[in-house]
């Protein structure tokens, strides 16, 4: 089990080099012919990650190791020892948040050096103090200015890029409001955007109206019809609406008042009858809950529909992942759709998908804007929100957008990243939950459909989460601004992960971009609306399997986008070639023309453009795929690339050997 390169990183320090551990031996998850029961070798600890290698470490050179496992010790979520009382059973498992967990047998190791390495295993990869110096992304900083973080940096930028493309009265709508030591609200960021009629004394009545004063927001307008979407956490109603805000009615009328229709949607990312329950612990919602009682909301003439959207809550999502782990960790087994069925996982994938598709309808086909939350505000609510963002604005699909999107919705708006990783000894299980892995893996849903409409691959969003739960880099330390920027410095002291997936050039770059990817299809107008049928949600086989010894991809992600990038950049600069060629041949031509028909020197006689001319790229801006000539012998599914901004659509009139591209796709 490989997720890392041997190499030592920046700040990585050698902590026990268990050379006397070398009777130690590694249980495969399968237990292979080829391969053996059990693996002898050396088990090695860095404040970093864990390895278990076959040759022996010399100078500190991981390098030189032949890992069997090189994992990060974030990936391990817990350990358990298991001895019987007569030694005759001695095996170290540690539970991983991949699939497949590792397991070594420890019989032949005096007990003295076995506790001697757990003690040190707790000791790194779960420390007491998870907010002091000694955590690894604080160790992992560069000497120079990180690149990365210009997108954490840039969210006053990305509000005046909404506000900017939508019309004048919609921009002039809305307007900055300070969270100063964000004594607001103090998981938002430092300043956000709120309706421009609502006065800034209301602001407080709204703020106390709702859980952890997670008040309505903007997040999102739509460029030409102003409709927005906005977040929040749910309203503080109590049991049958016993509490009210008139403070807060009139905000959600404001929200109302952003588009041009009578209505308003809130979408309730909760099952209904959780929010019914909350309503005993103080929360609510805005819904009418006796009978067809309308809500409060609602003003005369004007309409507010709630719409539940029956997303488990974290603790439903955590056991359904724990049933898919203990599924594709086991051998293969019969009847496995039916088993996968059973997890819930793809259940709880569509409604996500769902929930993120109806919002975006709501805003692209009706004009109305839409209130998202749930309970905080900051798990389902950002979930639904960057899907629904994702679907309506193309600026997301691709790599910067994507990392401004994270940037914005998630860690600014305070997901609890520590708290859903369980970083440190002192987090609570009952915390964690893969709320993040679900987006993550919604948005490869939507990469399967519509694999022409992003420029990052499907490696790309491996990577994304492999670095989310390697606790690498700062990016995802903590849960809100204020303890990120304000208490520890993280933009200062630690990498950002955008570092090591945007910013990047040559194959590095290349492996992580989608080779299909065609600018023209995101030209296209309206929302990027993927299938939600149950037969259209798969199994993320290419993430979950690369580890498994029998079940692994065969194919290399990495090899075949640089492969596939380099054959598109072969393409481009033969046409150009050939279109130099024609235009250099084509004076020729017409003096040839000339000679034949008498046409005097002031006429000058041109052949009729070919059904197989090559488009300009303006002539492509309507169209979602490339033009293509009628010998062309590149499969249908290799769009146009570009680069750079610019966008040079293929001319298939060179030929290509057919059976090389499909090998590689």
């Amino acid at each position: 089990m490989n997720t890392l390169p041997a190499a030592k990183l920046q700040g990585e320090e050698l902590s026990l080099n268990c050379t006397d551990l070398n009777q130690l031996y590694f249980v495969p998850v399968v237990e292979l012919p080829e391969v053996g029961k059990r693996q002898q070798g050396f088990m090695t600890l860095t404040n970093f990650r864990l390895c278990f290698h076959r040759q022996q470490i010399v100078n500190s050179d991981l390098s030189k190791c032949d890992p069997i496992v090189n994992i990060p010790l974030g990936f391990i979520r817990d350990f358990k020892v298991v001895t019987s009382a007569n030694n005759a059973k001695c095996e170290i498992t540690f539970i991983t948040r991949l699939i497949a967990d590792l397991t070594f047998d420890a019989r032949l190791l005096p007990k003295a050096k076995r506790d001697t390495f757990i003690r040190t295993f707790v000791d790194l990869a779960f420390p007491l103090d998870r907010e002091g110096a000694t955590l690894f992304p604080f160790l992992h900083k560069r000497n120079e200015p990180d690149p990365g973080w210009c997108y954490y940096e840039r969210l006053g930028g990305e509000y005046e890029r909404i506000l900017t493309a939508a019309q004048k009265s919609a921009s002039n709508f809305w307007r900055r409001e300070e969270n100063p030591d964000y004594q607001m609200v103090d998981s938002y960021p430092k300043f956000f955007y709120v309706p421009s009629k609502v006065k800034a004394a209301d602001l407080n009545s709204v703020a106390e109206f709702r859980t952890k004063r997670r008040l309505p927001v903007l997040s999102w307008c739509h460029p030409t019809k102003g409709s927005v979407i906005a977040r929040s956490s749910q309203p503080r109603t109590g049991v049958g609406h016993w509490n009210s805000s008139t403070a807060d009615q009139n905000y959600i009328e404001a929200l109302r008042d952003s588009s041009l229709a009578e209505q308003l949607t809130i979408a309730d990312a909760r099952p209904k009858k959780n929010a019914i329950a909350n309503m005993a612990r103080g929360g609510g919602t805005e819904a009418g809950m006796i009978g067809k009682t309308p809500t409060m909301y609602t003003a005369e003439g004007r309409y507010t529909n709630v719409k539940f959207f029956e997303i488990d809550n974290i603790h439903v999502v955590r056991g359904s992942y724990e049933k898919l782990k203990n599924l594709l960790s086991s051998p293969p087994a019969t009847e496995f759709h039916e088993k996968l069925e059973k997890t819930g996982w793809l259940s709880y994938i569509q409604r996500i998908l769902f929930a993120g598709a109806s919002v975006a309808e709501k805003i692209e086909a009706e004009s109305q804007s839409v209130l998202v939350h749930c309970s905080d505000g900051w798990d389902r609510t950002a979930q639904v929100v960057s899907l629904a963002m994702l679907m309506l604005d193309p600026y997301y699909r691709t790599m910067q957008g994507f990392a401004t999107l994270i940037e914005k919705e998630w860690t600014a708006f305070g997901h609890k990243f520590s708290e859903r990783n369980g970083t440190g000894r002192q987090s609570s299980e009952k915390e964690e939950s893969p709320i993040f892995l679900q987006f993550v893996e919604c948005v490869w849903q939507m990469l399967r459909q519509f694999s022409n409409a992003f420029e990052f691959s499907e490696l790309f969003l491996i990577r994304l989460l492999d670095g989310f739960y390697s606790n690498q880099y700062g990016t995802f330390l903590f849960s809100s601004d204020k303890e990120r920027v304000d208490m520890h410095k993280v933009p200062e002291r630690t990498k950002s992960i955008w570092t090591d997936l945007v910013f990047l050039a040559g194959d590095e770059r290349k492996a992580l971009m989608n080779p299909f990817f065609n600018r023209n299809f995101n030209k296209s107008k309206g929302a990027l609306l993927p299938s939600v049928a149950t037969r259209a949600m798969k199994l993320w086989r290419s993430y979950y399997f690369r580890h498994h010894p029998m079940l692994a991809p065969r194919h290399d992600l990495k090899a075949k986008n640089i492969e596939l990038l380099n054959l598109l950049d072969n393409l481009r600069v033969t046409e150009i070639s050939l279109k130099q060629n024609m235009l250099l041949a084509q004076p020729q031509k017409s003096e040839s023309a000339k000679r034949l028909t008498g046409v005097p020197n002031s006429v000058v006689v041109t052949s009729a453009p070919s059904s197989t001319e090559v488009p300009t790229p303006e002539d492509n801006d309507s169209v979602t795929q490339p033009q293509r000539t009628n010998a062309a012998t590149v499969p249908e599914s290799v769009p146009a690339r570009t680069g750079g901004g610019s966008s040079l659509p293929l001319s298939l009139s060179v030929a290509v050997n057919k059976n090389s591209l499909n090998d590689l796709i």
